[in-house]
């Protein structure tokens, strides 16, 4: 393990059933338990030598690869910020501080400075 992070959310999957999970929880389960199963079938034929490992383990390395691979991402930005988490809060603060000394700064000096004209000073 290379982080202290008890889980770690992958995926744009992920992050989508987590949140509605969070904000409308009775909702996903239902739309899990209406779909969830049927989602999971095909109705593609199997190739017949393809192994298969019901009883016994396949022989090999079949490696991370399948019938998903043309839907695959080679990177996540979501993964990446998530591990950089530190960097990117970092780089917020200095961002926010920027834009407030903008704001600050920038601000015309004759608002709060007395007005030069001496009859409105009286």
């Amino acid at each position: 393990a290379h982080s202290r992070r008890r889980e770690v959310w992958v995926g744009r999957s992920s992050i989508q059933a987590i949140a509605a999970n969070k904000f409308f929880p009775g909702l996903l389960d239902r739309y899990l338990a209406h779909k969830g199963y049927t989602s999971q079938l095909t109705d593609a034929p199997k190739d017949p030598s393809q192994p298969d490992n019901l009883f016994d383990a396949v022989p090999g390395d079949p490696g991370t690869h399948g019938r998903f691979d043309n839907c695959a991402e080679a990177s996540s930005v979501q993964l990446w910020a998530t591990q950089h988490r530190g960097a990117l809060l970092a780089g917020a603060l200095a961002l926010g501080a920027f834009v407030t000394t903008l704001l600050v700064a920038g601000r015309p000096l004759a608002r709060f400075l007395p007005s030069g004209d001496a009859a409105c000073n009286q």
